[in-house]
């Protein structure tokens, strides 16, 4: 009798291990089970994270080359300002158009896909590096969630290495010339905007309040204001030097060490009889144009077109724009730090001298009115005050 419970207790108990060892292989399976699961779940997530991606990137690139505004009825485009003819330049690589699209076209990005539309808050991180600039967007898919950084690549532009100049050519005097061999430096093609200016005190957490178009160039910042700013980019304010090698436009692409450097007085000719400025101060029957308002925004134009740093047909050979006419612009000068004033602006007529690439006058960067601009020729009707725009630079370091 003895015996028959013993066998039935080891019996039991070798029934019991089976059981054990089936429950923890069984387990075990369902463990790789929902891994395996897990895995392709995540697998079929990133696929629809991909495409979502390639559609937000388009988004940001482009802007509104392909008049989504007006197609789409973007409502709360009107939150950039009153101007309705700003161009489709100013919307590429912006965060607000394309938070914009997003609140109305969430379900365009796929069904499975969650994207809140963004703030300064909480959904955008200001990158800031001497390397990029740019924002962090989260997708959500189903449970799993993925970042996309988003970096601006559409305000910079390249200036090519090689030999260049610095102010107009005086003969008999020093001609000032520099390289920047390997070094890469990029200058912001366009002046900064208000909505730039937004940006970095809304991420300070020392918000504005700018009911004006967003589009046009912060003018009533002093000289340590625009370091701070630029400084907040990774980056500075640009040089007079850097200005004159991406808008004098060289005489021969194709030598990077020219003997001389040719410098025309205006970006968009090489020969300066051909331009309307010199005709503008040589002829007596001159008769202005408004075509001539896209290539130098002078006194003239402020009755006949509005202003839009956003345009191309003024930019110079190597993208810039706002290069003659519409607003003054402060940069830093290595060479003669008291002119550090660009003046070229809509407050002179088209005849002024200050119509010329590599002219420029004093400020003393502390205020805006007539007595801190130190100018051989005042306008006719001074101002009360001055709006001065600044563009930023950066260096990358050990280009080759």
């Amino acid at each position: 009798m003895l015996y028959m419970v013993k066998r039935e207790i080891a019996l039991l108990t070798l029934m019991t291990g089976i059981l054990l060892i089936l429950s923890g292989v069984l387990i075990k399976h369902r463990m790789d089970l929902r891994k395996v699961d897990r895995i392709v779940r995540k697998k079929i997530a990133y696929e629809s994270f991909l495409n979502a991606s390639i559609k937000i990137r388009d988004i940001w690139s482009e802007g509104d080359f392909k008049g989504l505004i007006a197609k789409e009825k973007l409502q709360c485009v009107k939150e950039f300002g009153k101007n309705k003819s700003i161009d489709p330049t100013f919307y590429r690589c912006n965060p607000d158009f394309l938070n914009c699209f997003i609140k109305k076209f969430k379900d365009k990005f796929g069904a499975q896909i969650s994207i809140l539309p963004f703030s300064s808050a909480k959904f955008v991180s200001v990158l800031s590096g001497a390397s990029t600039t740019g924002v962090l967007v989260n997708l959500g898919v189903g449970e799993f969630n993925f970042p996309l950084i988003l970096k601006d690549f559409c305000h910079e532009t390249i200036l090519p290495q090689r030999i260049y100049a610095h102010g107009p050519y005086q003969k008999g005097n020093i001609d000032w010339r520099w390289d920047n061999f390997n070094r890469l430096i990029l200058i912001d093609r366009h002046l900064v905007t208000k909505r730039d200016y937004l940006e970095w005190k809304n991420l300070e957490k020392e918000p504005q309040n700018v009911s004006e178009d967003l589009s046009m160039p912060i003018t009533d910042l002093i000289a340590e204001e625009m370091a701070d700013f630029c400084a907040f980019k990774g980056k500075q304010v640009a040089t007079s030097l850097v200005f004159d090698a991406a808008t004098f436009y060289p005489g021969d692409l194709k030598k990077p060490k020219p003997f001389k450097n040719f410098r025309s007085s205006y970006p968009w000719s090489r020969q300066r009889i051909d331009a309307f400025l010199y005709s503008a101060k040589r002829y007596s029957d001159f008769t202005f144009k408004k075509e001539y308002c896209l290539k130098a925004y002078t006194q003239e134009c402020l009755k006949l077109s509005s202003y839009s740093t956003f345009q191309f047909k003024s930019n110079s050979w190597i993208g810039l724009s706002n290069v003659l006419g519409g607003k003054m612009q402060y940069m830093r000068n290595p060479i003669t730090p008291s002119k550090n004033l660009w003046v070229s602006s809509f407050y002179f007529p088209v005849a002024s001298d200050s119509h010329r690439l590599g002219f420029r006058e004093s400020w003393d960067e502390s205020a805006f009115e007539p007595i801190n601009l130190n100018l051989l020729v005042r306008p006719i009707k001074e101002p009360k005050t001055y709006e001065i725009g600044f563009r930023c630079m950066r260096y990358l370091p050990n280009a080759k």
